[in-house]
């Protein structure tokens, strides 16, 4: 059945939030991990090491000894150790980055709005270790109106074995609901079992050579598509245009007409760049 049918046809509409209602800048949830160590670095002359692998153990250790139950991030950084290192400062971290790399995925936007014209109630249901006020300032940062959030570690319950669907039923007992989500199994198979109608939204990967590349065509999807840039930039072609520039990043922008931008990232020395063209200035008349 079509989607705006499900819609219409129920009274609670629920949407997973990660990978359905919001997308992230990186390829996998673990790549943040990545960040934050590159964040710390260089924010620290005394540099940390293999923190990816170092907060993903700690992620099974918790889990591990809670009985698989769920956890929050608090329980998470009790698990990681390094030597002179205030693992506060590093959850913090990967809160902030967390916040900053989520952006509303629109095509499934589209449906909450929809859902919100006809009046339905909006809740939103995710299994997750971050902290309610991230998770609200993530949705918030994103222009995202909801009714009620269900995160699984503020009520102690799961999509991932059914025990969080069948709470949201015994709360709308008397109530159709829809869910909406990416995650075959914990989205659609379960809220099935538990008596929710579903619609399975389809994660759409792009495949990329490396974290940085997958951020770029993200950040170009996004933003430059969108034309939602800032003067920065947009003054930016005018005023870095020189002799001093890569001769990587002159050609590209020779190349590009007016209003196009890299569809591929620019490497140079200082890293990868996307290449926007918003016009060029009439050359000077030599007297």
């Amino acid at each position: 059945m079509d989607v705006y049918r499900k819609i219409d046809d129920n009274d609670i509409i629920s949407f997973d939030m990660f990978d359905t209602l919001i997308k992230r800048y990186v390829p996998t949830p673990s790549d943040v991990f990545s960040l934050v160590e590159q964040f710390y670095n260089n924010r620290h002359t005394c540099h940390i090491h293999g923190f990816k692998d170092n907060r993903i153990n700690s992620e099974m250790c918790a889990r591990k000894n809670n009985n698989y139950n769920e956890i929050n991030i608090d329980d998470i950084y009790n698990y990681i150790k390094y030597d002179n290192v205030d693992a506060g400062e590093l959850k913090v971290l990967e809160e902030k980055i967390e916040t900053e790399v989520c952006y509303r995925n629109d095509e499934c936007v589209k449906l909450l709005n929809y859902a919100k014209k006809k009046k339905k109630k909006i809740i939103i249901t995710t299994d997750m270790y971050l902290s309610q006020k991230t998770i609200e300032a993530i949705l918030n940062k994103n222009n995202i109106i909801y009714d009620r959030l269900f995160l699984s570690n503020e009520i102690g319950r799961k999509k991932s074995n059914r025990s969080l669907f069948e709470y949201i039923k015994e709360i709308y007992s008397n109530k159709k609901i829809l869910h909406i989500g990416d995650n075959f199994k914990s989205d659609i198979l379960n809220a099935k079992r538990s008596g929710i109608d579903t619609y399975w939204w389809k994660r759409k990967d792009m495949k990329c050579k490396n974290i940085q590349e997958y951020m770029l065509k993200n950040f170009v999807s996004n933003n430059i598509k969108k034309k939602q840039l800032n003067s920065s930039y947009e003054e930016l072609g005018y005023k870095s245009y020189n002799a001093a520039l890569e001769e990587a990043y002159k050609n590209e922008m020779k190349n590009l007409k007016d209003g196009e931008y890299s569809k591929e990232p620019v490497k140079t020395s200082y890293g990868y760049h996307i290449v926007y063209r918003i016009d060029q200035k009439e050359k000077p008349a030599l007297e």
